[in-house]
């Protein structure tokens, strides 16, 4: 099975997306994307400090998966930290706190 896109299943994609983008519910989604960026940020730092919970598990007692606190170091309290300083790092990497209303050219 191939699974690359040729130049004319390419033009196809961009037809379909033309159309989704000219239809009522496409244009919504569309404007949506952008408020959901925040919320994507904090889910990235969290899941960042689950995935060293789970991958860390074989050298620790314990750990692996829980929720809602990772069980990353064995305190409550660094796991939080851990989770927050996370967050943190993953907003400033977006670009920080979202822009007013209307503006744009924010990640």
């Amino acid at each position: 099975m191939n699974d690359t896109i040729d130049g004319a299943g390419a033009h196809q994609v961009a037809r379909d997306a033309a159309a989704a983008l000219g239809h009522p519910a496409g244009r919504a989604v569309v404007e949506l994307l952008p408020e959901l960026r925040p919320a994507w940020w904090v889910l990235r730092g969290y899941l960042a400090v689950q995935a060293a919970a789970v991958a860390m598990t074989p050298l620790f007692a314990g750990g692996g998966l829980s929720f809602p606190l990772p069980e990353l170091f064995g305190s409550q309290l660094l796991d939080l930290l851990a989770v927050v300083a996370a967050v943190a790092g993953s907003v400033a990497l977006g670009g920080g706190a979202p822009p007013a209303r209307g503006c744009a050219g924010w990640s």
